[in-house]
Protein backbone atom coordinates (compact mmCIF):
# COMPACT_ATOMS: atom_id res chain seq x y z
CA UNK A 1 0.00 0.00 0.00
CA UNK A 2 0.99 3.37 -0.46
CA UNK A 3 0.96 6.22 2.17
CA UNK A 4 -0.40 8.81 -0.24
CA UNK A 5 -4.08 9.35 1.65
CA UNK A 6 -6.61 10.85 0.02
CA UNK A 7 -5.68 14.97 0.72
CA UNK A 8 -2.89 14.43 -0.91
CA UNK A 9 -3.73 12.95 -3.86
CA UNK A 10 -4.77 15.02 -6.77
CA UNK A 11 -8.45 16.75 -7.55
CA UNK A 12 -9.03 15.09 -10.67
CA UNK A 13 -7.57 11.79 -8.91
CA UNK A 14 -10.20 12.13 -6.03
CA UNK A 15 -13.15 13.30 -8.38
CA UNK A 16 -12.47 10.41 -10.76
CA UNK A 17 -12.56 7.71 -7.60
CA UNK A 18 -15.41 9.44 -6.25
CA UNK A 19 -17.22 9.41 -9.65
CA UNK A 20 -16.15 5.62 -10.08
CA UNK A 21 -17.58 5.10 -6.40
CA UNK A 22 -21.24 6.42 -7.56
CA UNK A 23 -21.31 4.63 -10.75
CA UNK A 24 -20.90 1.24 -9.43
CA UNK A 25 -23.03 1.88 -6.47
CA UNK A 26 -26.11 2.61 -8.90
CA UNK A 27 -25.24 -0.51 -11.32
CA UNK A 28 -25.55 -2.31 -7.89
CA UNK A 29 -29.13 -0.75 -6.99
CA UNK A 30 -30.00 -1.42 -10.24
CA UNK A 31 -29.16 -4.95 -10.36
CA UNK A 32 -31.07 -5.11 -7.15
CA UNK A 33 -33.58 -4.15 -8.46
CA UNK A 34 -33.61 -6.33 -11.50
CA UNK A 35 -33.47 -9.17 -9.31
CA UNK A 36 -36.03 -8.34 -7.23
CA UNK A 37 -38.65 -8.31 -10.46
CA UNK A 38 -37.13 -11.20 -11.53
CA UNK A 39 -38.05 -12.76 -8.36
CA UNK A 40 -41.90 -11.10 -8.10
CA UNK A 41 -42.61 -12.62 -11.93
CA UNK A 42 -41.10 -15.78 -10.86
CA UNK A 43 -43.18 -16.06 -7.52
CA UNK A 44 -46.20 -15.16 -10.12
CA UNK A 45 -45.61 -17.56 -12.34
CA UNK A 46 -45.35 -20.42 -9.86
CA UNK A 47 -48.43 -19.34 -8.40
CA UNK A 48 -49.97 -19.72 -11.83
CA UNK A 49 -48.88 -23.44 -12.22
CA UNK A 50 -50.50 -24.29 -9.46
CA UNK A 51 -53.76 -22.64 -10.18
CA UNK A 52 -55.61 -24.97 -12.64
CA UNK A 53 -55.80 -24.09 -16.06
CA UNK A 54 -59.45 -23.49 -16.29
CA UNK A 55 -60.41 -21.25 -13.93
CA UNK A 56 -64.33 -22.38 -13.29
CA UNK A 57 -63.52 -25.59 -12.40
CA UNK A 58 -62.80 -24.81 -8.91
CA UNK A 59 -65.72 -23.55 -8.44
CA UNK A 60 -67.39 -26.74 -10.01
CA UNK A 61 -65.79 -28.69 -7.47
CA UNK A 62 -66.88 -26.20 -4.51
CA UNK A 63 -70.55 -27.06 -6.24
CA UNK A 64 -70.24 -30.45 -5.85
CA UNK A 65 -68.68 -30.67 -2.28
CA UNK A 66 -72.08 -28.38 -1.37
CA UNK A 67 -74.51 -31.23 -2.92
CA UNK A 68 -72.93 -33.94 -1.46
CA UNK A 69 -73.02 -31.92 1.95
CA UNK A 70 -76.69 -31.26 1.33
CA UNK A 71 -77.60 -34.73 0.47
CA UNK A 72 -76.00 -35.57 3.39
CA UNK A 73 -78.13 -33.49 5.70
Amino acid sequence: MTDKTYYTESPSATLRAWILSQMLRGAGWAALVVVGAMAIIGGLRLVSWLLPADPYASLDAVGQGARILSALV
